[in-house]
């Protein structure tokens, strides 16, 4: 990697690998530093917040199928119900755990898509119905 003069970052206020486009368009006369800044700093809290979001909402879903496989699973050790899922559960409830993975699915895709708005689950369950 690169060694990167902080000095240089701090006094320009540019990092060296940014400096290709500084030189191909002319600086906007009415560019402000400081609010791009800020929009950079939101726009990485904002991220780290949303990360912070899948993470809880992923786990939250491993939990319950894990909890779901491990009560399927030590039912048939001890030789009690079906060894049949379907039967065990019931279609209904495997359908719900299929379709909130398929759920979470769309919405990463309509992140990456860009849909990043915060009414995207009010506009996802309109969407749905």
């Amino acid at each position: 990697m690169r060694d990167i003069d902080v000095r240089k970052i701090e006094k320009t206020g540019v990092h060296p690998l940014d400096e290709v486009f500084l030189r191909t368009l002319p600086p906007s006369p009415d560019f402000d530093f400081d609010h791009n800044k800020r929009v950079i700093e939101q726009t990485i809290k904002d991220t780290q917040a949303m990360i912070r979001q899948k993470g809880r909402e992923s786990k939250e879903g491993i939990n319950e199928r894990a909890w779901a496989a491990s009560h399927y699973l030590r039912n048939i050790q001890q030789g009690k119900g079906t060894r049949n899922v379907e039967q065990y559960f019931g279609k209904n409830f495997l359908l719900y755990l299929k379709g909130k993975d398929i759920l979470n699915q769309i919405k990463e895709q309509l992140t990456a898509n860009g849909n990043t708005s915060r009414n995207q689950d009010e506009t996802f369950r309109g969407a749905v119905k």
